[in-house]
């Protein structure tokens, strides 16, 4: 099949949002790890048989941090308008402007795990986020 639409709706999340993972995103990569604030991360995986449509979103972060954006969601969730790019939809649907890829600020928002001190571990990046009201330090899950 024709893939073009798929990596044009990646393309666009990769120049206007601000993601964290993949850091050299390949043609291969469907998900994205975008960074919404300090300590919250959301992660869509795009189906390239359906690029327009409703990506799989997971959030990450600690549930006092991500609840608004999960209520913002769900509530949006029927303006989804396949018409429109997955980015665009994604405004709609958070409500918000995302962050924009600047590597001035990058540094300040990429942690390094809190147990091995290593930013990249075998590849993988901290994927989980303490659910602590005051700590939200980041670390691997193995």
């Amino acid at each position: 099949g024709n893939f073009q639409e798929f990596w044009d709706q990646l393309d666009e999340i990769d120049s206007n949002a601000y993601v964290i993972d993949p850091e050299y995103p390949k043609r291969s990569d469907c998900y994205r790890r975008i960074l919404l604030e300090n300590y919250v991360h959301l992660r869509i995986s795009l189906d390239p048989e359906s690029p327009s449509a409703l990506p799989d979103i997971k959030f990450m972060g600690s549930e006092q941090r991500i609840s608004h954006y999960r209520e913002t969601m769900n509530t949006n969730i029927i303006k989804w308008n396949v018409s429109k790019s997955v980015f665009k939809n994604l405004e709609l649907l958070f409500g918000t402007k995302f962050l924009t890829p600047d590597k001035t600020v990058k540094e300040n928002h990429i942690a390094e795990c809190v147990i091995c001190y290593e930013y990249r571990l075998d590849g993988n990046i901290p994927d989980i986020i303490c659910d602590g009201d005051r700590c939200g330090k980041q670390y691997h899950y193995a």
